[in-house]
């Protein structure tokens, strides 16, 4: 896993929460199906609190392959990081992404051999409204597709591990981070007759993180 992250990220990159909508709050389950963009957050929780990987690559980040409502299709998911010359700096893509997040469910942090993970638990809250971005406009590297909405976050992303971590005698591993999200929308149509719009992560920039664990070299 990537210093600049704690994968997902890596994502880095957040208990399946419920998302502030605006100073209220929806229930998860109507976030989850909605077309809101809040949704990719409460699943992007789910995914990994679930250790479902399908979930998360086809339905958190966007794969590049899934086209959109004009029937178009866009660069995949790219991780960057900001450091201390405030620029933001691409790292790795969808592929190492989802390489490195099984790794991680599969009790595998930053390349060391560590016990079996017993549960995870993601936290993303939104800081701030949704900001619409104009087709076109340039986000870092790429200019928006139609509909993409950017918003800054906090997150939290704790590991219990069934025994404790080499050296330690201590069983969890957390990092606590910020940045900012970009999304785009993407047109559904193979769970129901008429095609749905869910939001996919396009970008995901990295601003800050504290890690706290007991074993240095994670």
């Amino acid at each position: 896993m990537s210093t600049a992250r704690s994968a997902g990220l890596l994502l880095l990159i957040v208990s399946v929460a419920i998302v502030s909508c605006s100073g209220g709050k929806e229930k998860e389950e109507d976030i989850f199906a909605s077309s809101h963009p809040d949704s990719v957050l409460v699943r992007m929780e789910r995914a990994w609190e679930g250790r479902d990987l399908a979930m998360y690559g086809s339905r958190v980040l966007y794969d590049g392959a899934t086209p959109d409502a004009e029937g178009k299709t866009h660069g995949a998911f790219v991780f960057y990081h900001k450091g201390a010359n405030q620029v933001a700096e691409p790292l790795y893509g969808y592929d190492q992404e989802m390489k490195v997040t099984e790794a991680m469910f599969a009790g595998k942090v930053k390349e060391q051999r560590t016990p079996p993970i017993r549960s995870i638990d993601l936290d993303i809250e939104r800081r701030g409204d949704w900001k619409a971005l104009p087709a076109g406009e340039m986000a870092l590297d790429d200019p928006c597709p139609s509909g993409t909405q950017s918003c800054l976050f906090n997150g939290m992303l704790r590991l219990t591990f069934e025994d404790a971590l080499p050296g330690t005698d201590d069983n969890h591993y957390q990092v606590q981070h910020h940045g900012t999200l970009y999304v785009i929308p993407v047109q559904i149509t193979d769970r129901s007759e008429d095609p749905v719009v869910e939001y996919r992560i396009w970008k995901w920039v990295d601003e800050g993180r504290t890690e706290t664990t007991p074993v240095e070299e994670l």
